[in-house]
């Protein structure tokens, strides 16, 4: 999501947030399991445009990224005794 806004005619203010979850399945050395991966991204960061003159333009920028990974161990084929 990306908003934009337009502060005066020299300061521009924009927000973005960006949140990605995946999940991947890799094997493990037992043919029988794998391992389940999860992984959430989040990422904000907001930015300030402004201008002095038509040759001198400043711009802060902030972002803040969090992440969070979770992995499990699943079997492929039930195991019956």
């Amino acid at each position: 999501m990306r908003v934009d806004q337009v502060l005066s005619p020299g300061d521009n203010l924009a927000a973005i947030y960006t949140i990605d979850d995946s999940t991947a399945l890799s094997p493990t050395s037992n043919p029988f399991t794998y391992t389940n991966v999860n992984l959430r991204e989040q990422v904000v960061s907001l930015s300030e445009t402004h201008l002095f003159s038509p040759t001198v333009v400043n711009r802060a920028t902030f972002w803040f990224f969090a992440g969070r990974f979770f992995s499990s161990i699943a079997t492929r084929t039930p195991i019956c005794p």
